[in-house]
């Protein structure tokens, strides 16, 4: 990552005033900041939307978000300062910002665990686990998130399909989030767990 991109990284931990009260808090990493950002960004889309530059989109909307205190933040903070930073700039340090977003392990960690819990609170079934012994074989959400979708996409032209529209629109964006930032065979195979 360049100097700016770095900068920006450093900002949101130390200065954002939406996310320095929770990172470094509990847990809470910069990442937390471009999972919230993603998951936002893909709420705002249409439901048949897909997922190009969903990444691209909601990096470009958290660095304008914090586009002018960022600037004032690296005027103080930052030796040798000299210039606002240009729309240039702006386009550098978000491919750059996506890119990260999309290759780091710790969006993805974070993104499971908020599809998870998601789940959980979608559906109050633990059908998705089966407990073998000492072995709990899990479903991944994004099974879930599928398995449910076409359920819904099946009752289309019933009388009962628009009761389900909520839970349709919830599932696509959770869905659009999870093809963003995992591969396919990240969520296509079985996880398996000791119990403990």
């Amino acid at each position: 990552m360049n100097e700016l991109t770095t900068q920006f990284s450093k900002y949101l931990c130390e200065a954002a005033p939406a996310w320095r009260l929770l990172i470094g808090r509990n847990g809470f990493r910069v990442e937390h900041a471009f999972a919230i950002a993603l998951f936002s960004e893909s709420k705002k889309r249409r439901m048949n939307a897909g997922t190009n530059d969903l990444v691209l989109d909601a990096v470009a909307t958290l660095i304008g978000e914090h586009r002018e205190d960022f600037n004032a933040w690296r005027s103080t903070h930052v030796v040798g300062f000299c210039h606002r930073f240009t729309e240039r700039d702006f386009e550098i340090m978000t491919r750059e910002l996506a890119s990260h977003v999309e290759s780091s392990d710790m969006v993805k960690r974070i993104s499971v665990q908020w599809f998870r819990d998601a789940r959980s609170e979608l559906f109050e079934s633990d059908g998705f686990r089966i407990f073998l012994g000492e072995f709990v074989v899990e479903e991944h959400p994004m099974h879930t998130f599928v398995f449910w979708l076409d359920y819904i996409e099946g009752m289309k032209g019933l009388a009962d399909y628009s009761r389900w529209l909520t839970l349709k629109r919830n599932l696509t964006n959770l869905l659009r989030v999870g093809n963003a930032v995992l591969k396919r065979s990240d969520w296509q195979s079985v996880a398996v767990s000791i119990k403990g």
